[in-house]
């Protein structure tokens, strides 16, 4: 009897050690349990992060691409400026030399005007000159004419 109650003692130590036992791994289990829960919240996380970081991806390489056309616009536009520049300062250079050309037809023009003026006051002087010549000339022909006359009174006189 003895040794049948020491069994039982055993017994009811070793259904206590298997009740720890239990308990323990139904309290691990619980934990695994919860372990594997926060695992899966991290992988859905990462999951997320993933897709936001590959979407951000697609926005960068999108906005690399805009910049750099916007960058090869400006180097365009930059080169059009600079020939446009390019023809701003031939058409000065041209208009520069048109003005100089044009000062000087107009010099010319002036030079040429006051050549005309100075021809018609010589024009006019002469023709003053020719008047007064020809109203001598008309005076002296009129003289010429009487002094004939005056001849010929003073011939027809000595005749008579």
């Amino acid at each position: 009897r003895a040794k049948v109650q020491g069994q039982e003692e055993e017994k009811k130590g070793l259904s206590k050690e298997i009740d720890r036992l239990r308990a323990d791994v139904s309290e691990k289990e619980g934990k695994m349990k919860g372990l594997v829960s926060d695992l899966e919240a991290v992988r859905g996380d990462l999951e997320n992060k993933k897709g936001r970081e590959k979407k951000m991806e697609e926005k960068i390489s999108k906005l690399d691409k805009s910049i750099s056309d916007l960058l090869e616009e400006q180097k365009e536009n930059a080169a059009k400026m600079q020939s446009l520049d390019g023809q701003v300062e031939s058409y000065k250079s041209e208009i520069e030399a048109l003005g100089i050309e044009k000062a000087k037809q107009d010099k010319i023009a002036v030079e040429m005007v006051e050549k005309v003026k100075d021809l018609e006051e010589r024009v006019n002087a002469k023709s003053s000159r020719v008047n007064d010549l020809e109203a001598k000339l008309s005076i002296l022909q009129g003289e010429e004419s009487l002094a004939k006359d005056r001849l010929v009174d003073s011939e027809q006189e000595v005749k008579e």
